[in-house]
């Protein structure tokens, strides 16, 4: 039913759909207790930018994903790099 669809806002979902995520993360709970491999995000990797430096929330997102047979990048200062190429007009190529 989620499959595809992107989530930008928890009321862009219906009552269902919200059941839906909830009932998902019940199982994928119950399977990671019992060592039951679920590697949903095989292939998929998750860039994380922070705002402000937070070590339990930035390992906890990476454990999540590694459980879930993805991977973890963390662009620690991406921001202050960003700000420091444009101050001096550096030109991004990619």
């Amino acid at each position: 039913m989620l499959k595809g669809k992107d989530l930008i806002s928890i009321h862009d979902l219906s009552a269902d759909e919200v059941y839906e995520i909830l009932d998902f993360a019940a199982d994928l709970k119950v399977m990671q207790k019992n060592s039951i491999p679920h590697r949903y995000l095989e292939g998929k990797t998750l860039g994380m930018i922070f705002e402000k430096s937070s070590t339990r929330t930035r390992v906890s997102f990476e454990v999540g994903i590694f459980q879930l047979g993805g991977t973890g990048l963390f662009l620690s200062n991406i921001l202050y790099i960003m700000h420091y190429f444009r101050k001096n007009n550096v030109t991004f190529l990619f």
